[in-house]
């Protein structure tokens, strides 16, 4: 007679045999060293985050396998979202390359659409020199 509590005698198995179905991009923001184990008396799949630094407290996503969306990837979606970018994601999902980096500091950092600054080398003026600058005052 099978216990409400029946672990699986050979879940590392089970996971070897898991990992040939993983086909979606997704997987490739997490490291390839999964963890079988058991929380709050669940068997779950711990996946690591790949990022260098992990934005959540955990260090990546549990996915449980007692449940009938075992095979969702969503968790996993949202996790990289969070610790990479929504565009990087996309990019991986629609299997686009990231885009080709310049090097430029400016590329790294400036919004779409934004231009570089242009500086000007020429010396300011007195306001009590500039007759049009007088003008406006007296308006």
């Amino acid at each position: 007679m099978a216990g409400a509590f029946d672990p699986d005698p050979d879940p590392a198995a089970d996971l070897e045999a898991f990992k040939k179905t993983w086909r979606s991009p997704i997987y490739s923001f997490f490291s390839a060293d999964v963890v079988v184990q058991y929380y709050n008396g669940c068997l779950c799949h711990f996946f690591p985050c790949g990022a260098r630094k992990c934005k959540t407290a955990l260090g990546g996503v549990r996915r449980y396998q007692d449940t009938k969306d075992k095979s969702s990837t969503t968790n996993l979606k949202h996790h990289a979202i969070g610790c990479f970018s929504e565009d990087a994601v996309n990019n991986a999902m629609k299997g686009k390359d990231t885009g080709t980096n310049s090097g430029s500091v400016y590329a790294a950092f400036a919004r779409q659409g934004q231009q570089p600054v242009h500086y000007s080398h020429r010396t300011h003026k007195p306001r009590s020199s500039c007759s049009s600058c007088e003008m406006d005052h007296r308006k």
